[in-house]
């Protein structure tokens, strides 16, 4: 498809013409552009849950804390956690 039947007489946009072009029969870079904006989106709640995690984390290593053994046990709580989320997501993989 050339550019003069994009834009049809007297330089018009065709709409349908120009979205034919775009997608090139394929899947469509349309589509194309949401599944990697749909994994972008996964991909940055992923990477906050993960701070909020290591945050968390961070809080419990305060080297005065009154329960430490406690704390340990938490750590390895939040960080299974954290692990399992990012195997169950598949996004890091």
């Amino acid at each position: 498809m050339t550019l003069h039947e994009c834009t049809g007489e007297g330089c018009v946009a065709n709409p349908e013409a120009i979205a034919s072009l775009i997608d090139g029969g394929h899947v469509g870079l349309a589509t194309a552009l949401d599944q990697s904006e749909l994994l972008a989106r996964r991909l940055l709640d992923q990477v906050r849950f993960l701070r909020e995690v290591l945050e968390e984390i961070n809080e419990l290593t305060e080297p005065r804390s009154k329960t430490p053994l406690q704390d340990m046990q938490m750590i390895r709580v939040k960080a299974s956690v954290a692990i399992r989320s990012i195997r169950k997501s598949g996004l890091l993989s």
